[in-house]
């Protein structure tokens, strides 16, 4: 069939609908056109076949599996609303159609609308209660409504319809780790390895839960195993893809090794191995595009910047390094165009929006965003984290920009071959800082951020309705449940153990059933000390801001995670004059908090390793004059902390001499 078919197909029914219209044999012919539709639907051809849908429908127009099936083709190519409207036409015909439900459910998903999703899987199993593919997406809908527990029931129900499954086994194993159980999702990604050996994603999903085992595992010869078995998964799988060379699109970015950082050791060259393997499988996708990007010189005497983040809203990488490089950068010499890659969007949003010169949003393929980025002819691209959204990942792997950087929203190195450099800070990194890095590092002044001081407006907390106590010495301890590790369980416990009464104030995130794990954990530590866990330590619902700055307000001290440190949640203590008892970890990713107070010249609220660390909040937990002479120093100093531009033009600069070493390459390579 030729390019133009569609279109002569059309002129025909234009000519002689109406006539077929009126002959006996009517809805014969617009059978054939349903019929040749599906055929060319199969062959892969949706648009062929939504011309020869459009023909049926004009000879019938109440013919439901045709608006049913445009509703497929529609999807095919990316037209989630388009599809929803031609399912909807279906279901008016009618109404107990659960494959057109199911269908609606899966386009609304791509709109990102999972609980309207939700609802239409739910007719289509009200109607067939045995229809185990509506069971999978259910899950799917759970999953993206952040309910992984009611979604691995959701595939349980699945597996019970249909026991090999294998899209059920596989997503089932996504959702288990989502609530931390490792082990249950690796033997869920080997059933459905074992029902469909050619399941890429499970494949995949498999290794990098290896990676997340070792930031939970309690001592070194666990960790050494579960390091084996990342670099064990990963050589599997390159032999694996370069056996069918199959490239990475669909599925690199699903899951990362982000929890890696978890765990306190260097991770260079596990990460160096998974970030060739990354490279690798998406420059096999971009061989297969009918047109191929090579980075083009731009076209204009400023430096264009490109900075790519699914986060340019209210969030701790937004506002801790992105939102102060776009008001800081000099437009005369650094022009921002911002790649938002999510459809979630705020106040912070529209701030982005009117600072950058361009503002690109709401695509939504890899194509379509590759298309995007290689309009603007970027002189340098800037990811600011790689790991925490798939879309990131994927684009990070290609080649786009002559020069590509990272920096420490996800503080890590990415190991990509495709990334020249990662943008850090004197004030964060430790001795012999490079070695941890496959990039160059850009090591910027302080703390390497421009950050503005905002008024602290607190809330007026019920205490006594979250259980929290004022006749004890209150730590607050508000990281993520993942950043904190098994191994330092105990450390609560002593702190409890020298100090005698006192409470720990831990807060249930937007994962509850991860909280419910560290709470078990909390609870077994403090039994086998034989203390009695709910004397020491408090669960409390995650607050708004305003709510947080009052719990705060209402502290002794802030205890640093171990290990991973909280950049944003420490200035948000040193605002409320909150006494913060910092760790220096080995990794820059353990020192933000050390090196936040560092930079203030308070060395006395340091600790340089464990031991350290638990005297320190026992002394925070007792010694109300110290504790009284360190927020009058965080009064005194914490001005050093806010609206610095150094560091922003410490990066303009270098910014601006790449970008020329870049462009004088160019010239004269041709």
């Amino acid at each position: 069939m030729s390019a133009t078919e569609p279109s002569i197909v059309r002129k025909i029914a234009d000519l002689g609908w109406r006539i077929a219209a009126c002959l006996p044999g009517h809805a014969y012919l617009a059978r054939a056109f349903y019929r040749r539709g599906n055929a060319l639907l199969e062959a892969q051809r949706p648009l062929d076949a939504l011309a020869n849908y459009d023909c049926a429908l004009r000879l019938r127009s109440d013919y439901a599996d045709a608006h049913y099936n445009c509703g497929l083709a529609l999807q095919h190519m990316g037209q989630a609303a388009a599809a929803i409207a031609s399912y909807d036409r279906a279901l008016a015909i009618k109404p107990d159609d659960c494959e057109a439900l199911n269908n609606r459910g899966n386009a609304l998903l791509d709109l990102h609308r999972p609980d309207a999703a939700l609802a239409s899987y739910d007719r289509a199993i009200a109607i067939k209660a045995d229809y185990a593919d509506a069971c999978v997406n259910r899950g799917n809908a759970l999953r993206d409504l952040t309910r992984p527990q009611d979604a691995v029931a959701s595939y349980d129900r699945a597996l019970a319809i249909d026991p090999g499954h294998a899209d059920a086994l596989y997503n089932r194993g996504n959702a288990l780790g989502d609530v931390g159980q490792l082990d249950a999702a690796i033997a869920s990604y080997r059933q459905a390895i074992a029902t469909i050996p050619d399941s890429s994603e499970a494949r995949w999903c498999l290794v990098m839960a290896w990676a997340a085992k070792l930031a939970v595992v309690p001592d070194d010869i666990d960790a050494a195993k579960a390091r084996a078995e990342f670099m064990r998964g990963l050589r599997e799988l390159e032999d694996y893809f370069d056996s069918r060379q199959l490239d990475g699109a669909h599925f690199i970015g699903v899951m990362t090794p982000f929890s890696l950082a978890y765990h306190e050791s260097n991770h260079r060259d596990l990460l160096i191995a998974y970030g060739r393997l990354c490279a690798k499988l998406m420059q096999r996708w971009h061989d297969k595009q009918p047109v191929a990007y090579v980075p083009i010189a731009p076209d204009s005497v400023v430096v264009k910047v490109g900075i790519v983040s699914a986060f340019v809203r209210d969030h701790s990488v937004w506002h801790a390094i992105v939102k102060g490089w776009i008001r800081q950068f000099d437009p005369a010499v650094i022009e921002v165009h911002v790649f938002c890659l999510s459809l979630h969007t705020d106040g912070e949003t529209e701030i982005a929006k009117s600072l950058a010169a361009s503002f690109t949003y709401g695509k939504h393929g890899l194509g379509e965003w590759v298309a995007a980025i290689a309009d603007k002819r970027p002189d340098i691209l800037i990811y600011p984290e790689i790991g925490m959204d798939p879309m990131t990942a994927k684009l990070a792997s290609l080649r786009l920009a002559t020069t590509q950087m990272t920096t420490w929203g996800h503080p890590e190195t990415s190991g990509l071959p495709t990334i020249d450099y990662y943008i850090s800070a004197a004030a964060l990194e430790p001795p012999r800082q490079r070695e941890n890095y496959s990039e160059k590092l850009i090591m910027l002044p302080n703390l390497g951020v421009y950050h503005e001081q905002v008024p602290v407006e607190a809330g007026k907390p019920d205490l006594a309705r979250m259980g929290i106590r004022l006749d004890v010495p209150m730590f607050f301890c508000a990281g993520a449940p993942f950043k904190y590790a098994p191994r330092h369980d105990y450390v609560y416990v002593e702190i409890a153990r020298r100090l005698g009464a006192c409470q720990f104030v831990f807060f249930t995130w937007q994962v509850p059933a991860l909280s419910e794990l560290l709470k078990n954990r909390l609870i077994a530590a403090f039994a086998a000390a034989h203390m009695n866990y709910s004397d020491y330590v408090v669960f409390v619902p995650w607050q708004s801001k305003r709510e947080f700055y009052g719990l705060m307000n209402c502290a002794d001290a802030y205890l640093d995670t171990l290990g991973f440190s909280g950049f944003n949640t420490t200035l948000q203590a040193i605002e409320c004059n909150l006494p913060v008892a910092a760790y220096d970890g080995r990794f820059m990713r353990g020192r933000l908090a050390s090196g936040i107070l560092r930079r203030m010249g308070i060395e006395d609220l340091i600790a340089r390793n464990v031991e350290d660390f638990v005297r320190l909040v026992v002394r925070l937990g007792q010694d109300a004059a110290f504790r009284h002479r360190m927020r009058e120093r965080m009064r005194e100093t914490q001005g050093l902390l806010f609206d610095d531009v150094s560091a922003v033009h410490a990066l303009q600069v270098k910014l601006v001499e790449l970008a020329g070493t870049n462009r004088a390459g160019t010239a004269t390579a041709v």
